[in-house]
């Protein structure tokens, strides 16, 4: 009993599923199907226009853009250019004050050791000179014409 039970469910759920469709039946899936479609077609030729629309505005802020951005590039380039200008006058003038620091660092070496040199000098002139006594002295001192 159980047993046909079974077989009798069995058929009764796979019996729909062996039928086959008539020429009919395909016709009203099919009419179902493009009446589904119709609505979507229209709604994604709307958006395609929309999307065209907004691949034409973006183009133009590309190129907006791009002409901001050169426009900015050629002022940073005008700059860029007046600072170098700057820098080399500065380094000029930098180079110019290491000159001037040099010769005044020279001066001061030359007002300090002139002198040194020139008292050296005399004192060295001076010590011959009095070497030079010296020996006259002893010379004299030999000869006993003058006594201590």
């Amino acid at each position: 009993m159980k047993t046909a039970i079974i077989f009798i469910l069995l058929f009764a759920f796979v019996s729909p599923s062996l039928a086959e469709l008539t020429e009919n039946d395909i016709r009203q899936i099919r009419q179902v199907i493009r009446e589904e479609i119709k609505p979507l077609e229209d709604r994604m030729s709307a958006l395609e226009t929309r999307v065209g629309n907004l691949e034409k505005q973006v183009a133009t802020i590309e190129t907006k853009m791009e002409e901001k951005f050169n426009a900015v590039d050629d002022k940073f380039k005008a700059i860029d250019d007046k600072l170098s200008l700057v820098q080399a006058s500065i380094n000029d003038k930098l180079s110019l004050i290491q000159w001037f620091i040099g010769g005044l660092v020279a001066l001061v070496v030359a007002a300090i050791a002139i002198p040194q040199l020139l008292i050296l000098y005399r004192e060295k002139k001076e010590s011959k000179g009095i070497n030079k006594l010296r020996e006259e002295i002893a010379e004299l001192k030999e000869k006993k014409v003058i006594t201590p």
